[in-house]
């Protein structure tokens, strides 16, 4: 089970890249700019988090998958 400190930079992450879109396109050059990462990283990073995300791979802090709305 992952820890509630990784669920809550995952949550920071997104929260980052929801800050650097257009909520069309992200932009992972403000991305890497603002997490230190380069922007191609920050675009992987973004890539697995939402694959578990929606896989519903991706476990809460209670040890459930978090459940993909329909």
């Amino acid at each position: 089970m992952p820890s509630k400190i990784q669920l809550d930079e995952n949550l920071w992450f997104l929260y980052i890249c929801l800050q650097k879109s257009d909520y069309k396109n992200i932009d992972f050059n403000a991305v890497g700019e603002v997490t230190n990462l380069k922007a191609p990283a920050a675009r992987m990073r973004y890539t697995r988090l939402r694959r578990q995300i929606e896989s519903g791979t991706l476990r809460g802090t209670h040890g459930m998958p978090f459940q993909r709305a329909a």
